[in-house]
């Protein structure tokens, strides 16, 4: 089983959870879901604030680092 290195496990899970941000904000925008669904605007929101948490030192840390591909 091939290994992946360190450097592409970071883009990876950057990558998803930036997904993720981009798709939840755009949905927590919604007047729909936000007076329709008030309980899935607050889950969204709650998905939105975690992958932020996860995505941004993630980010930084592949920003600043000095990891060769």
């Amino acid at each position: 089983m091939k290994r992946i290195n360190i450097r592409t496990q970071l883009l990876l899970l950057a990558s998803t959870s930036i997904l993720l941000v981009l798709i939840t904000g755009t949905l927590q925008m919604s007047r729909r879901i936000r007076t329709q669904r008030p309980a899935l605007h607050r889950a969204l929101g709650t998905v939105y604030l975690l992958a932020v948490l996860l995505s941004a030192p993630i980010a930084l840390y592949i920003g600043v680092s000095k990891l060769e591909p």
